[in-house]
């Protein structure tokens, strides 16, 4: 369609034309749901769904304090889609919001205090080019305040397809393409769904891939599984790994989720590895993620979905 060719047009020329300086961009990579979380961060080619599934509409916002007992930054993120047909529209948008601190004039008068902040906006979509397969482009502006005198900003793209017949779903994605301040992801990966009678669901996900951002890079592996009991409950868990944990962290997730009626509610932990030692009390890291949807298939009813996560 003529307006996918233009989303892929313009993702082209931005991630072509772009100005970087000091950015680091690290939490582009950090899942942003309760489910890629809760299964180790299991997300290739999800992008390239959103034209596969059967939502009219998709919608997700979420906000969590990433990593309290270290830089501690305040993590927001919303998601929206529409889909009309075989095409899906896309936008996203997020803020990282780091610890405040005292600024001061070049006299060394008091400023009051500053707060360094990351940004990203995105506008993409996603079209189902033959039954069961689905390709993604996202167009992204990346920002970074990190002091009153240091800014920058950067464009980049994230590419994604997914593949899915009956249960199995196979995924590739590219994130972050276009600059090399900002932390490329290179990720493949499959999840299949196995059912055991009625009652019982189980999903299993795998991913791997590459992380690099100039001279730094990791290789990384994400596991996940989700038991679903009566499409009621679901135990989640999950293991992130990554070769160079100083650069993006390895670490261990679980969660459960209840869904009544309207209402899901999840609760999650993560332990977090980074270098040779755990990081311990975590205990305030809280993610609090809101999302909804409306089904096509009875566009009338709204779903509000709440998921409260806690990890540790």
């Amino acid at each position: 369609m003529r307006i996918f060719r233009y989303i892929i047009l313009l993702g082209i020329l931005i991630s072509s034309a772009f100005s970087v300086k000091a950015q680091t961009g690290s939490f582009l990579n950090i899942p942003q749901n309760t489910r890629e979380l809760a299964m180790g961060g299991v997300n290739a080619g999800s992008d390239a769904e959103s034209a596969l599934n059967d939502e009219t509409i998709m919608a997700d916002a979420s906000y969590m304090i990433w990593s309290p007992g270290g830089v501690g930054t305040n993590l927001m993120t919303a998601e929206l889609g529409y889909r009309i047909g075989k095409l899906a529209i896309l936008a996203e948008g997020g803020a990282n919001l780091y610890k405040p601190y005292p600024s001061f004039d070049e006299y060394g008068n008091s400023t009051g205090e500053y707060t360094p902040k990351e940004t990203v906006f995105g506008i993409g979509a996603a079209y189902n080019v033959i039954p069961g397969l689905g390709m993604s482009l996202m167009a992204k502006y990346a920002g970074a305040n990190l002091a009153p005198t240091a800014k920058s900003a950067a464009f980049c793209a994230d590419v994604n397809v997914a593949y899915t017949l009956k249960s199995l779903t196979l995924g590739v994605s590219g994130s972050n393409i276009g600059s090399g301040n900002l932390p490329m992801l290179l990720e493949a990966g499959a999840r299949n769904t196995f059912s055991f009678g009625e009652a019982l669901k189980l999903g299993v996900g795998l991913d791997a891939g590459l992380i690099a951002q100039g001279q730094n890079n990791a290789v990384i592996a994400s596991a996940g599984l989700d038991l679903k009991i009566k499409d009621l409950i679901s135990i989640m868990a999950g293991y992130h790994l990554s070769t160079n944990t100083a650069f993006e962290p390895s670490y261990v997730s679980a969660g459960i989720g209840v869904d009544i009626s309207m209402i899901k509610i999840a609760g999650l932990g993560v332990a977090m590895e980074n270098g040779d030692s755990e990081v311990k009390d975590a205990a305030d890291e809280v993610i609090v993620q809101y999302g909804g949807s409306v089904n096509a298939g009875n566009s009338k009813e709204l779903f509000a979905k709440a998921d409260i996560e806690c990890a540790f």
